[in-house]
Formats: C-alpha cells, structure tokens, sequence
C-alpha cells in the first residue's frame, strides 16, 4: 500500500544520506593521511639535505666505494682468468699459484681437462702446449701453457707457464671456508664462452650431490654457455675460489631429445675445492691450497 511505499523510500533516502556521510568521512580521512604522509615526507627530505650538509664528502665516498667494488671484482675475478684456444675449440682456466723463477714468474693454471683435451685433439702436429690469452689490467697476451697433469675422473688439469709481468691470482677459499657454503650460497662465475673475453655472471649453489660417472659435483645457477668450462666459481662475499666450471647441463644427455645439445644454461656442474685440494695434495701440489697440509 502507499504507507508501505513512503516506508521504503524513507529507508532508501536514510541509507543514500549514511553512504553519503560514510564517503565524505573516507575522504576526509584520506585526505589526513595524505597530509601526514606529505609532512614526514617533507621532514626525512630536509634531514636528508641536513645530512649531505654536514657530511659534504658521503655521495662522493658512496660512489668511490662503488668503484672500488667494480675494481676488487675485476682484479679478484676476471684478471686471472684466462682462455684457452685451440683450432675448433675454446675453454677457460683460472691462474691460482704464482712463484718467482729468476728473472721469470712461473704460473699455474686450474682447468676442466677436457678443455685441454679436446683443443689437443683438434689441433694438427705433436702439440706440447695450449695457446693461452691472459687478461691483465684491460691489456691481453699470448702466452704457451704446458699441461704438468690432470685427474680425468673429476675432470681436471693443472698448466704452468712462465712470464715477466706481475700478473693476477685468484685468491683460493680454504677447505674450512669452502664447507660453510651450502644451498643457496650466493657465487660469481667467470668463462669465456663463445670465444669471449672473461665474462662474469651470478647465482646460487643449487645442488651438493649431483653424481656423473662416480664422482660427486655441486650444481650452481650461474649461467653459462659452451666455452666457460674451466672458469672459476667464486663466493660472492669474499671472492675466493670454490671451484672449477666443468660441465654444462643438456636436454640431450637426459635422453629427452634426440639431434643438436639444447642447453640448460642456468644447470652447471662444478668440481669442488675440496676434490681439488685432495687432488692437488695427491700429486705434491697441496701448496695452492691455503692452509693445506
């Protein structure tokens, strides 16, 4: 009936002017909030500039600090990182031992032995040595690697090479330092892939018990491409020497596709320092390792 219509209309226009009210209250809210976001705001502003007042040096300590980071990197990762070619074929090693020999410096080189291996069996002749290019301050040279030995199971060699210049070393972690890194430790990888100078990119360990033949690897999501086997991996933190790039992961070898390798570049396989301290011990070279016995 009418009564019964006025009645709703009543209650629709109540509820229309309480939604009305309910609004204008959220905007008035808002409205607060945003002014006292706009003050603090304004505050850390001028303590900000406050601060770069009294302390007119700390962008310019900030950026110098930056700088020395990008030069630690370059000198603890890719200056000792080298490139080995051959006819077909191309790798990459990592000078860990430096020692004086009269008017000389004598070098040794860590790498994957199928490296040296392979660039053996594609070049023409009896070759005693590898062609090696080292990165030193920007500047390359070319110097000839001779492989003193090599542990095939874990996929390793050891060169040595002479020079006069004072070149770059990479800093070994101890066996100690080495075992506190676990999943998810962050690490830089340094390789020449496709021929390239030392090329540097970043990950995780992905994996502690990856088992190829007989041997155990570590799995590490830096990523990388034909051409970086041989290359160092290094702790991000400290920039010390965990291990050697040996084997890049594909579709292929998993039986999954049939033709050309497809690779899995973010799936490297890397032998660890501990293997390689126990390796080099075993052939009278344990001295790379520090504090090795």
């Amino acid at each position: 009936d009418r009564k019964f219509e006025e009645r709703l209309k009543q209650m629709d226009q109540a509820l229309l002017e309480r939604a009305q009210q309910h609004y204008a209250w959220e905007r008035e809210q808002l409205a607060l909030a945003e002014a006292r976001i706009n003050d603090r705001l304004k505050g850390i502003k001028e303590r900000i500039e406050e601060f770069k007042e009294a302390h007119p040096g700390t962008q310019a300590f900030a950026l110098a600090s930056l700088e020395l980071s990008a030069l630690s990197k370059k000198q603890k990762l890719i200056y000792p990182t080298v490139r080995f070619d051959g006819e077909n074929s191309t790798g990459t090693g990592v000078i860990v031992f430096k020692e004086n020999s009269g008017d000389k410096n004598r070098y040794l080189i860590l790498t994957a032995y199928h490296v040296i291996k392979s660039i053996f069996s594609s070049t023409p002749g009896d070759v005693k040595s590898v062609k090696t290019t080292i990165f030193e301050q920007e500047k390359k040279q070319e110097v000839a690697a001779e492989i003193i030995d090599k542990q095939e199971d874990l996929d390793l060699a050891l060169l040595r090479f002479e020079s006069a210049d004072d070149l770059a070393v990479a800093e070994l972690a101890t066996v100690e330092e080495f075992h506190r890194a676990t999943l998810f430790t962050p690490v830089y990888t340094v390789g020449c892939p496709l021929e390239n100078d030392p090329y540097p990119t970043f990950g995780e360990i992905a994996g502690i018990n990856y088992i190829y033949g007989t041997q155990r690897f570590y799995q590490i999501t830096a990523p990388a491409y034909f051409g970086n086997s041989g290359g160092g991996v290094f702790l991000s933190g400290n920039l010390k020497l965990i291990g050697i790039y040996v084997k890049l992961v594909t579709l292929t070898q998993h039986g999954r596709l049939n033709g050309p390798a497809t690779v899995i570049a973010h799936m490297g396989i890397m032998v660890t320092l501990d293997d390689i301290a126990k390796w080099l011990t075993s052939i009278g070279h344990g001295f790379i390792i520090p504090n090795s016995k």
